[in-house]
């Protein structure tokens, strides 16, 4: 999967985190209203195809949503609901973190690798 379409995935699954907003009664604007600006920050930094930094927002949304559990400002059906959205959403993040770094060894190595033929050619026995 390239990271085109991990970030497509991604993409996805924050409109399903747009389960946070105050539809329904389970929590008010004054609750949505960070955790909508912490979906937009994942959203962006995958975007930038940064996943790193797409899982460190993604923590901070998780951290999020367990405060206003905890404060009983979201019930336990949207905790759950934007939770699960979260864990997917992670799994992807990770995914897509292992393969970038299997694409930049491998930049790596094919630099390393045309160098050395390069080297070769120039040399005289």
């Amino acid at each position: 999967m390239s990271i085109r379409n991990v970030t497509l995935v991604i993409l996805a699954a924050a409109l399903v985190l747009t389960g946070c907003t105050t539809q329904g009664l389970d929590y008010s604007a004054q609750t949505a209203r960070p955790l909508q600006e912490q979906v937009l920050a994942v959203t962006e930094s995958s975007l930038a195809g940064d996943p790193t930094a797409s899982l460190t927002r993604l923590d901070e949304l998780a951290a999020s949503i367990k405060d206003a559990r905890a404060r009983g400002t979201m019930s336990a059906e949207r905790y759950a609901s934007i939770a699960a959205s979260i864990a997917l959403v992670r799994t992807d993040l990770e995914a897509a973190i292992v393969l970038q770094k299997q694409q930049t060894a491998d930049n790596q190595k094919d630099g390393g690798d045309k160098k050395d033929s390069g080297d070769k050619k120039g040399k005289k026995d």
